[in-house]
């Protein structure tokens, strides 16, 4: 093979090897809680975030363990029932979805596997129903997130956290109170007004 033929294959590989690298970059998966900003207006609400993924790539299960603040947050019932199977996997299958016990803070295990065929692409996993405990602000992190095509992992994808703020319970006394400045302000700037109207204008 003569040194021009070497060189023009070897930039033919390279490019490939570029093209794919290209392809590989813009189809990086992500695992996120969603909405990524909640409020919730007072203790003792309940609420549900759900978990999704994007550019899943060919997969057949996934494992994953999700924390917050035990302090600000808890599940609903405080049991498995609060986790629920998203669409995603069984939208291309039979599934099997298991919740391992919830803890106080966190759960320690949730998975779910493809009986038969694979998944890719977008879509919810699952919801978790929350309720809030306190004032207080608390992040929902996803801690570890692993994608398998059967018994190989697919991928270790992007994690994207949710954060929650619990505000304190606006009380009947603090929407008196604020009727009240509200109607304040309304007078006084009334009178106000009414006095520049009667101001009798200055010609130079």
């Amino acid at each position: 093979m003569g040194k021009k033929t070497l060189l023009l294959t070897c930039t033919f590989l390279l490019c490939i090897f570029l093209a794919r690298a290209g392809t590989v970059d813009a189809a990086i998966s992500t695992v996120a809680v969603n909405p990524p900003s909640l409020t919730v207006l007072q203790p003792n609400q309940s609420f549900t975030v759900i978990i999704n993924i994007t550019n899943a790539p060919t997969m057949t299960q996934y494992l994953l363990n999700i924390t917050w603040d035990p302090d600000v947050l808890e599940l609903e019932t405080g049991t498995e029932a609060d986790v629920v199977e998203g669409p995603f996997l069984k939208s291309f299958g039979s599934t099997i979805f298991l919740v391992k016990t919830p803890e106080p803070d966190r759960l320690p295990e949730v998975t779910c596997g493809l009986l038969y065929g694979y998944a890719n692409g977008d879509g919810d996993l699952f919801t978790i129903k929350f309720r809030s405990k306190a004032v207080g602000v608390s992040d929902i992190n996803i801690a570890y997130c692993v994608l398998f095509n059967e018994l190989v992992v697919a991928d270790i994808p992007n994690l994207q956290k949710g954060t929650v703020t619990v505000l304190p319970e606006f009380t009947a006394f603090m929407l008196l109170l604020l009727l009240l400045t509200t109607t304040a302000f309304a007078l006084i700037t009334k009178k106000v007004w009414s006095r520049k109207r009667r101001i009798p204008a200055t010609i130079p």
